[in-house]
């Protein structure tokens, strides 16, 4: 996913926050990505940790998230419910930057 990004924004990047799935949720976000046909991402429950630099970007700022609702928003909630600790976001595919984010981001 992070190669859909430009190289500089890539290398500026916190990604702290991001959590490596387990083999069982790693499956469950690959059925998910399918189902939605968007990017789902895993994330670590809780505030972010504040940037060393103050200069880092997060992908929750940087990216436009997916439109979910109805049985697409509950089947994203439904898998986060199965993985305590971990919030699952879904961002557009392709990946696109919000409105202003690319620009002296």
């Amino acid at each position: 996913m992070l190669a859909e990004l430009p190289d500089d924004l890539v290398g500026r990047l916190e990604l702290s926050e991001l959590v490596v799935p387990t083999p069982e949720l790693a499956v469950a976000r690959s059925r998910l990505e399918e189902r939605l046909g968007h990017h789902v991402v895993t994330y670590r429950a809780g505030p972010p940790a504040p940037s060393p630099s103050g200069t880092a970007l997060h992908l929750c700022t940087l990216l436009q998230p997916a439109a979910l609702a109805g049985d697409d928003l509950a089947a994203l909630r439904g898998a986060e419910a199965d993985a305590p600790g971990v919030l699952l976001v879904a961002y557009e595919q392709p990946l696109s930057l919000r409105p202003g984010a690319g620009a002296g981001a």
